[in-house]
């Protein structure tokens, strides 16, 4: 049996699916304080795309919608259930 991919793998998978990075890129996990964190730093990166999020690598795989602003910075979207 192959092993489990990573929150990583997963999240390259979907980033090279979507055309933000390619194959021979990596993402680089940041390590921000708390207050970094609340002031909007990133926690992930893919330096030579020159795109990053301040939403955990879980999150954009939970999130229905991956939006990339001009600036490159990648923003988890959900879409909002309306009862």
């Amino acid at each position: 049996m192959g092993a489990e991919m990573t929150t990583k793998q997963k999240l390259k998978a979907r980033l090279v699916s979507l055309g933000l990075m390619t194959e021979a890129e990596e993402i680089k996990r940041l390590y921000p304080g708390r207050i970094q964190r609340s002031a909007g730093a990133f926690v992930w990166i893919v330096p030579t795309s020159q795109i990053g999020s301040p939403d955990t690598m879980a999150t954009c795989l939970k999130a229905k919608t991956l939006e990339r602003q001009a600036n490159g910075e990648i923003y988890a979207l959900t879409d909002l259930e309306t009862t």
